[in-house]
C-alpha cells in the first residue's frame, strides 16, 4: 500500500491487474481547479499525451479502447483496455469535447468536487451563492458530450443539476453514475436517492457502487457493498448496477 496506505499511489500496478483479470478500466484525468481557467485545456492535452506515453511504454499490456468492439478485441488479446475519462468537465475550458485527440475520451464527470462554470457539486463545501443547478454552459456541455457519444457521468453533481442534466440529455443515449453509494442504505450527501436511481435505470444507464467506507456506511465490509448493490437492483433492476 505504500507510505500513504494506497491513498495516493502504490495500491495498483499492471502485474496485479493482470493477475486479477482486470481486463479494462476507466482511467481518469482529474481536473486541477488550482490551474487558471485559460490553461486547463492546455493541461488537459498534456495529460492526454502523458497517458499516450504510459500506454506506449507498457509493451502491449495496455491499449486504448473507445468502443465495445475495441474493448472486446483488447480482452481477446490479453490486454488491459484503457477507457480514458475525465473527472470535471471544466477540463474543457478553452476547448471542446469534439477536439479531444483521436476521440479518446469515453466518459466525462460533468461536475467534480467543486462548483464550476458548468454547474454545482453535491459537496457540502460548495459555494451556495452560485446556485444549485446546471448552468447554460453546463447544458450546452451535456449536449456536446451527447453529440460526441461520450458518456455523461452524473456522479458528484448537485441533485438539481442532476435533474436538469437529464432534461437536456439525449433520450436515446444512456446517462451513467460511475461511482456512488445509495441513500436507501446509507444517507449521505454523495449518494443517490431512489428517484435518481430509477431515472438512470429507465434510460438504460448504470449506477456504479463505489467501495469507499464514507459513502457505504458501517460496517464498511463486503456485506455492506452487497447491500448497496442489491438496493440498486431492487429499485432499477439487475441491468442498472455495477461496481464503480
Amino acid at each position: 500500500g505504500g507510505p500513504f496506505g494506497g491513498r495516493f499511489f502504490g495500491h495498483l500496478d499492471l502485474p496485479r491487474m493482470a493477475r486479477a483479470g482486470l481486463s479494462g478500466a476507466m482511467w481518469s484525468i482529474t481536473t486541477n481547479i488550482a490551474r487558471r481557467q485559460a490553461g486547463r485545456w492546455r493541461w488537459f492535452l498534456k495529460n492526454v499525451e502523458a497517458m499516450r506515453d504510459v500506454v506506449a511504454r507498457s509493451d502491449g499490456a495496455l491499449t486504448f479502447a473507445r468502443t465495445l468492439s475495441e474493448y472486446r478485441a483488447a480482452r481477446a488479446n490479453g490486454q488491459h483496455a484503457v477507457l480514458l475519462a475525465v473527472q470535471g468537465g471544466n477540463a474543457f475550458d478553452g476547448g471542446a469535447v469534439a477536439d479531444a485527440p483521436d476521440d479518446l475520451i469515453t466518459r466525462v464527470t460533468v461536475v467534480h468536487l467543486t462548483d464550476s462554470a458548468l454547474g454545482a457539486t453535491s459537496s457540502p463545501l460548495r459555494l451556495p451563492w452560485r446556485g444549485t443547478g446546471l448552468t447554460p454552459a453546463g447544458e450546452a456541455f451535456v449536449e456536446q458530450l451527447n453529440a460526441a457519444r461520450v458518456f455523461v457521468d452524473l456522479a458528484h453533481i448537485h441533485p438539481d443539476g442532476f435533474w436538469r442534466a437529464l432534461d437536456v440529455h439525449a433520450p436515446d443515449l444512456p446517462p451513467i453514475v460511475t461511482h456512488t453509494g445509495v441513500d436507501g442504505v446509507h444517507p449521505h450527501w454523495r449518494n443517490l436517492d431512489d428517484a435518481q436511481i430509477k431515472a438512470i435505470a429507465d434510460r438504460g444507464g448504470v449506477v456504479g457502487i463505489m467501495i469507499h467506507q464514507a459513502f457505504l456506511g458501517r460496517p464498511a465490509d463486503l456485506d455492506q457493498v452487497v447491500r448497496h448493490l442489491d438496493h440498486v437492483v431492487q429499485v432499477g433492476g439487475e441491468g442498472a448496477v455495477a461496481l464503480g
